[in-house]
């Protein structure tokens, strides 16, 4: 009997760190909190990761979009990732150097769009955790969630 309570106290000390090291090395007093999940939809139009590839300095996030409406629709290449920690969005913090174009790329009805966004080229240090890459497309932002 001695020996269970003692199993339990100790794999529950180990849950519990385990738990405390998901999103570890973020600070999220320093961070906004993510989008509110009634503003995100992937009814219509969807997105979706592909893959996540390293290359060098590089860190590619390779997505697809679909569009199953009958019109065309517009998004940007404004990136915005966000992490979960302990159940809650945050957003992740832009370098101050980032730039990218303000231009619209259209998907044409019924068809499919690819997008690569290099993480590294707009985010510091992404630690291990899990995320979710968004788009505004109309009035709804479209989310890819992925582990890093």
């Amino acid at each position: 009997m001695g020996i269970k309570r003692l199993s339990l106290c100790f794999f529950g000390i180990i849950f519990a760190f385990v738990l405390s090291a998901c999103g570890a090395g973020v600070d999220v007093s320093k961070l906004e909190p993510g989008i509110d999940d009634a503003r995100i939809s992937n009814v219509g139009v969807s997105v979706k990761v592909d893959s996540l590839e390293k290359d060098g300095d590089s860190l590619n996030l390779n997505l697809v979009y679909q569009n199953n409406t009958d019109r065309d629709v517009v998004y940007g290449k404004e990136p915005r990732l966000e992490i979960q920690i302990d159940g809650q969005w945050y957003e992740m913090n832009i370098k101050d150097d980032a730039a990218w174009e303000s231009i619209g790329i259209v998907i044409i009805s019924n068809t499919t769009s690819e997008e690569q966004v290099d993480l590294n080229m707009y985010y510091e240090d992404l630690p291990s955790g899990h995320y979710r890459f968004l788009k505004r497309i109309d009035s709804f932002y479209r989310a890819a969630e992925f582990d890093l």
